[in-house]
């Protein structure tokens, strides 16, 4: 028996296949899948999310799923591949809102800093969850800065500082910014009395 003849006996017998058992199965195979990826079993989520695809590769969330599944393998191509038609298909975030997140990661290990950004601000993510010392975080400050000079109408030759908020630190930087031809009085009644007595000396 050929090959060929195989291939078209197969094809016959699936046209008998009712077409809502296929949808099934693949339902069954994500929701399996899904619970390997929750469980960190990201090899066999892998697995199954690969069987699922090739049946129905259009379900968003077997495409966010497999898009997880391959970010934690660091198969970050094909990663970005299904995270993206998930954003694609889901522009706003309403049913995986997570995925924007995600696409901002790969973008950025790509080093593909603006689009990065971009996805990130769709997520909603706290400040405190982007690194300092990221691109993210100076395009934020520069937003600050530019937000600070419109809201207070500071001349171009002021500059924003942006300090941590540190008590011993803000006690350090008022005498730092008082003109040394001012007298100064500081009562010390106690730890932190001595301390900014301490810093006043230093002017």
């Amino acid at each position: 028996m050929s090959r060929l003849f195989v291939i078209y006996l197969l094809a016959y017998l699936m046209s008998f296949v009712p077409k809502n058992t296929l949808g099934q199965n693949t339902d069954v195979m994500v929701e399996l899948g899904v619970n390997a990826y929750q469980k960190n079993d990201f090899g066999k989520a892998h697995l199954l999310f690969k069987k699922a695809i090739k049946i129905d590769s259009s379900t968003l969330k077997l495409q966010f799923y497999y898009g997880l599944t391959l970010l934690k393998l660091h198969d970050y191509n094909d990663a970005k591949y299904y995270l993206k038609k998930v954003v694609q298909k889901d522009p706003s975030g309403r049913i995986f809102p997570e995925a924007s997140y995600y696409m901002g990661v790969l973008y950025k290990l790509d080093h593909e800093y603006d689009k990065a950004v971009k996805e990130f601000k769709k997520t909603g993510k706290s400040v405190l969850e982007i690194s300092h010392r990221s691109p993210e975080f100076d395009e934020l400050l520069n937003e600050i800065n530019l937000n600070f000079e419109k809201l207070f109408r500071l001349p171009k030759d002021f500059n924003v500082l942006l300090l941590q908020g540190g008590a011993t630190y803000q006690n350090t930087f008022v005498p730092m910014n008082i003109p040394k031809n001012l007298n100064l009085g500081c009562l010390v009644t106690g730890t932190w009395g001595r301390k900014t007595a301490e810093d006043y000396s230093k002017i």
